[in-house]
């Protein structure tokens, strides 16, 4: 499992351009995929991209603190590729009772839950996908017409993608939004292209 880092960082900066700033999507490049346990491996791996993203953006607010200036592009990628790529913690307790900030992630694998969906009831108009890009407490500038065009990108051929809608108590990264409106995780797998499209709507409070 290879996080694609150029193209999601690269990504990272569009929030709120091409899709909702609550709205998420990482790529990841997997050629040996094995089913309904890759979507597992796939949702992991994207838990420690983001626990890699937490430590790289707290060392890059520690770097503008220190000198006045905010680190390069550059800079921040570098540091992003060094971090350990496997910086979640594994636990045995209920992480719904841990911390609502989210961080260190922690993960309780037994309480993983994988609902396999077909790409039309992904994409369905009124869907609980299109529903939560949407939502109505956060609100967006967005048009249903650019929604389909960020789909239509990131998903070209959608007769073959291989789907998992997952549940979110399995970590306490989404402690917060289970407070507010909710969560919403898919796992999108192209085996043609052999990517892996994770898409992520986190529905927190604003404050």
């Amino acid at each position: 499992m290879e996080l694609l880092v150029k193209e999601t960082l690269a990504l990272e900066e569009k929030r709120d351009i091409l899709f909702p700033y609550y709205v998420g999507y990482t790529f990841f490049k997997e050629n040996n995929y094995q089913g309904k346990i890759t979507h597992k491996e796939a949702i992991l791996a994207y838990l420690n991209y983001l626990s890699r993203l937490a430590k790289t953006n707290l060392w890059s607010s520690k770097k503008r603190k220190e000198t006045g200036k905010p680190v390069t592009r550059e800079m921040y990628v570098a540091k992003f590729r060094e971090l350990n790529s496997d910086s979640i913690t594994y636990t045995e307790i209920d992480p719904t009772t841990l911390n609502l900030d989210g961080y260190p992630i922690e993960v309780n694998e037994e309480m993983m839950e994988g609902t396999e969906l077909t790409a039309e009831e992904l994409f369905m108009d009124g869907g609980v996908y299109e529903e939560a890009f949407f939502n109505e407490f956060h609100g967006t500038k967005l048009s249903k017409k650019e929604f389909n065009l960020v789909n239509e990108r990131f998903f070209p051929l959608k007769d073959k993608l291989i789907i998992y809608s997952w549940n979110s108590e399995f970590t306490n990264y989404f402690n917060y939004a289970r407070v507010g409106w909710g969560a919403y995780l898919w796992s999108v797998y192209d085996p043609r292209t052999q990517i892996f499209t994770i898409i992520e709507i986190y529905l927190a409070e604003q404050g």
